[in-house]
C-alpha cells in the first residue's frame, strides 16, 4: 500500500458539487440584462457568476437561484463602474498580478491554482471568469490609490497614538472577523441594500464560504483579502457592530448591520482581549497517515483496511505510531499547523486530544486519514510592529475614500435595466440618478 499526500485533503478548499450551465451560450442567456454607461451585461455574465458563487462558496442546498441573481446583478453594475473608472485613468493590472492574488486566494482556502482551476472546469467554469474579478478588484484600489495617494499619509504620531492606545486597553476587546460590506448609493436604494445584505447572511448562515462571498460580493477594500480584518479593537469599530461582535460565538454570523455608509454582515473569527494570546495561534504538531480507498476494493480489502485503521487507533506515542504505521505498508509523515488554520469543528477535535494519542479517523476524497497531535504550543503575544499599524492605518483611510470615490461614480452612472424580472425598483430601475453620493452616506 503506498502513501499519498494526505494531509493538505483533510486543510483543502472543500466545493460542494453544484448544477452548472452549459459553456454554450443560448440564445436565452446571451440576451442583454443590463448596460452600464454604455456596456453591456448579459444574462449569461449573471448566470456565470452566480454558478461561480455556488461552486465557490459552498453552499449545499443553493434553492431558487432567482434569489441571486438581483445581488449579482448589482454586483456586476459595480464591477463595471469601477472597470470602466480604472480604465479612463489607464490602469491595466498585469497578469503576473492576477495569477499572484489568485495564488494567494487558494492558499489562503489551503488549495492551489492548480486544483481550483481543475475543479472549475469539471463542472462547467472557467477560472478565468474569477480571475478577472479579481483584476476588477486589484484596478479598482490601484485607481484609489491614483486619486488618494498622496493624502493617504499616516504620520509617526498616529502609530504612536495606536501603540499607547493597545498598551492602555489591555484587557479590552479585539476582534478579528470577515466582512462582507453593501453599500447604500442613494437614500432610496437603502431597502434594496437592506434585502441584498439579508440574502448574504442567510447564505453565510447556510453554510457559505465567507472569504469567497466576500471576495465576490463585498465593496470593502478588505474584499481583496476575502474580507479579512484582523485584531480591531472595539473603540475602532462602529457602536453597532461592536455591540454585536461582543454578544457573538466564534465562526457565528452577525448582520445584517446598518453602519454608516451601507450594509455590514460579518462572520466573527475571534474574540480576544487586548495583551492576551489568541489561542488559535497555538502550533499543533501532528504525524498521520492515510490509507487509500475506492469503490472497486472488495469487501474482503475494506475490512481488511478497517481492522488496520482499528488497531491504528489503539497506539499511543510517536515512535509506536511509525513503527506500527510502517509495519502496515504505509508512510507516516509530520506536518506543524496552527489551529486556526483547522476547519472549526476538527480545531475543537484537536483541542480535546491529548499529545500521543489518535484522533478519530477521518474520510477524505482520497481516502481516510489517521492523525495523532505530538505536542502543543502556544503562540506568545506580541505587540504589532509599526509597520503593520501603519498598514492597518493605510488600508483604514484608503477604505474610506473607496467608498466616497464609488458612490460619486455610482451616482453619476446611467444604468439601464433590460431585463424586468431583474429589475429592484426604485434604486436599480433605469437609473440616471442626480442626487450626490454624499446625500447616501
Amino acid at each position: 500500500m503506498t502513501s499519498f499526500r494526505v494531509f493538505s485533503v483533510i486543510l483543502g478548499i472543500v466545493f460542494v458539487l453544484a448544477t452548472t450551465t452549459s459553456p454554450a451560450l443560448s440564445q436565452s442567456s446571451s440576451r442583454i440584462a443590463a448596460i452600464v454607461n454604455g456596456e453591456i451585461i448579459t444574462i449569461s455574465d449573471i448566470d456565470t457568476r452566480v454558478n461561480l458563487f455556488i461552486l465557490t462558496s459552498g453552499i449545499k442546498n443553493p434553492g431558487d437561484k432567482a434569489k441571486l441573481r438581483h445581488l449579482v446583478l448589482q454586483n456586476l453594475i459595480f464591477e463595471r463602474i469601477q472597470h470602466q473608472a480604472a480604465e479612463s485613468k489607464g490602469i491595466r493590472i498585469s497578469d503576473k498580478s492576477v495569477d499572484e492574488a489568485t495564488e494567494k486566494v487558494a492558499k489562503s482556502n489551503n488549495s492551489t491554482v492548480a486544483q481550483m482551476g481543475k475543479y472549475f472546469a469539471s463542472q462547467g467554469i472557467s477560472l478565468q471568469a474569477f480571475k478577472e474579478m479579481i483584476r476588477t478588484q486589484l484596478a479598482w484600489v490601484e485607481y484609489v490609490r491614483m486619486h488618494h495617494g498622496y493624502s493617504i499619509q499616516v504620520s509617526e504620531a498616529e502609530i504612536d497614538a495606536v501603540l499607547a492606545d493597545i498598551q492602555s486597553r489591555s484587557g479590552q476587546s479585539q476582534f478579528s472577523y470577515i466582512e462582507v460590506f453593501l453599500p447604500i448609493d442613494s437614500p432610496q436604494s437603502e431597502n434594496s441594500a437592506r434585502q441584498d445584505a439579508d440574502k448574504i447572511a442567510q447564505q453565510l448562515r447556510s453554510g457559505a464560504n465567507a472569504e469567497m462571498v466576500a471576495q465576490q460580493f463585498s465593496q470593502s477594500v478588505s474584499a481583496k483579502n476575502g474580507g479579512k480584518v484582523t485584531l480591531i479593537s472595539e473603540s475602532s469599530l462602529d457602536p453597532a457592530l461592536a455591540s454585536a461582535l461582543k454578544k457573538a460565538t466564534t465562526d457565528s454570523i452577525v448582520g445584517p448591520i446598518r453602519i454608516p455608509g451601507g450594509f455590514v454582515v460579518a462572520k466573527l473569527l475571534q474574540h480576544h482581549f487586548a495583551g492576551q494570546v489568541d489561542p488559535r495561534e497555538t502550533e499543533v504538531r501532528l504525524i498521520q497517515v492515510g490509507f487509500a480507498i475506492n469503490d472497486q476494493m472488495s469487501q474482503e480489502q475494506a475490512e481488511q483496511i478497517k481492522s488496520q485503521i482499528d488497531e491504528l487507533q489503539q497506539i499511543r506515542g510517536e515512535a509506536a505510531f511509525k513503527k506500527h504505521a510502517e509495519g502496515l505498508g504505509v508512510t507516516p509523515t509530520s506536518t506543524t499547523v496552527k489551529l486556526g488554520q483547522l476547519p472549526p469543528e476538527f480545531m475543537a477535535i484537536v483541542k480535546k486530544t491529548a499529545p500521543g494519542q489518535c484522533l478519530p479517523p477521518v474520510r477524505t476524497e482520497e481516502g481516510i486519514l489517521v492523525m495523532m497531535p505530538l505536542s502543543f504550543k502556544k503562540a506568545e503575544f506580541k505587540m504589532p510592529t509599526r509597520d503593520e499599524i501603519m498598514q492597518m492605518l493605510q488600508e483604514k483611510k484608503l477604505g474610506k475614500q473607496a467608498q466616497r470615490d464609488r458612490m460619486h461614480l455610482y451616482a453619476a452612472a446611467f444604468i439601464d435595466i433590460k431585463d424586468k424580472s431583474l429589475q429592484s425598483p426604485p434604486a436599480l430601475a433605469n437609473k440616471k440618478t442626480a442626487k450626490t453620493a454624499d446625500a447616501a452616506a
